[in-house]
């Protein structure tokens, strides 16, 4: 669809949209050799017509960090937003919107690490949200995210905004994820009902 990948690619602050491939991975299919770092970065509107994932199709090596996928479908397949078959790690990102006949947000059937991530408003006739897979750490699986459209809120690539009342607000830790969020700007500026000074869920941290 939009990279097709057997070596090593690593992308920063990327926008991917609008791609489609007839098999799998309608933004990026990474294969079994390949070793791909999706950073800082947004895909949205790609398509996988008849394979796996609309946005993501893994079977290498994956690692997807502080970016959003929204609105990628996998038409007759298996994860909307991510699809993997090897070996994926995704934190600190928003996966919503997203379509497919089996598992809307994210599909497994490898070895997956998922952390302080929001999988949630994806569809699907079959698992929502995430099938394959036990949810790890700190995510916010389903429900309604309370996030504002994909937009752009500062920095370099389209967001989707934690609204005031959003459950991923300060529902994360001081160590995890940590840094900057999706568009640059510093984690950890507000304090959970605890007191206790702690990070927002998903690619963008809310604040000022």
């Amino acid at each position: 669809g939009g990279i097709q990948n057997y070596g090593i690619c690593t992308l920063v602050s990327c926008t991917l949209r609008g791609n489609a491939a007839n098999s799998s991975g309608g933004g990026i299919f990474n294969g079994n050799s390949g070793t791909c770092n999706v950073l800082s970065s947004t895909l949205d509107d790609n398509r996988s017509r008849s394979g796996i994932g609309g946005g993501i199709g893994n079977s290498g090596n994956c690692i997807v960090r502080n970016s959003t996928l929204s609105g990628n479908i996998a038409g007759n397949g298996r994860g909307g937003g991510v699809a993997n078959t090897g070996t994926c790690n995704l934190s600190a990102s928003t996966i919503v919107g997203n379509f497919a006949v089996n598992a809307g947000g994210l599909f497994n059937s490898g070895t997956f690490n998922l952390t302080s991530s929001i999988v949630a408003g994806n569809t699907a006739p079959a698992g929502a949200n995430i099938a394959g897979f036990a949810p790890g750490n700190n995510n916010l699986i389903g429900g309604d995210p309370k996030l504002a459209p994909l937009a752009n809120y500062g920095g370099s690539v389209e967001t989707m905004h934690p609204l005031i009342d959003s459950p991923a607000i300060d529902a994360g830790t001081t160590t995890d994820p940590g840094g900057t969020d999706a568009r640059g700007f510093p984690r950890f500026v507000d304090g959970n009902a605890n007191g206790n000074v702690a990070c927002d869920i998903g690619a963008v941290e809310s604040g000022p």
